[in-house]
């Protein structure tokens, strides 16, 4: 496994050590708009509005947007489970 990403059951995670934004993968679907969530979480979408990742520029940020994050589809549960994965690593 390449150094930076981590799986965590069907999602990948990379953090840029330098900068400690984040990259959370959740399907392999081809992204065809990003949305603002906020300043520092932009949201991925495929070309049926379907989540395909999350940039996470700020874990705050996340924290504060997890409603938002909810809406496109991911369970308390993953968020609570990013969320670790991304404290966990800084």
């Amino acid at each position: 496994m390449e150094r930076g990403i981590k799986v965590i059951k069907d999602f990948n995670i990379k953090i840029d050590p330098v900068t400690s934004a984040a990259y959370v993968s959740i399907t392999n679907s081809k992204v065809s708009k990003t949305e603002n969530l906020s300043e520092s979480v932009n949201a991925d979408l495929d070309l049926s509005g379907q989540l395909v990742g999350l940039e996470v520029l700020s874990i705050d940020s996340f924290k504060e947007i997890s409603d938002s994050v909810a809406n496109l589809g991911l369970s308390k549960k993953e968020i609570e489970t990013i969320l670790s994965e991304l404290e966990a690593q800084n």
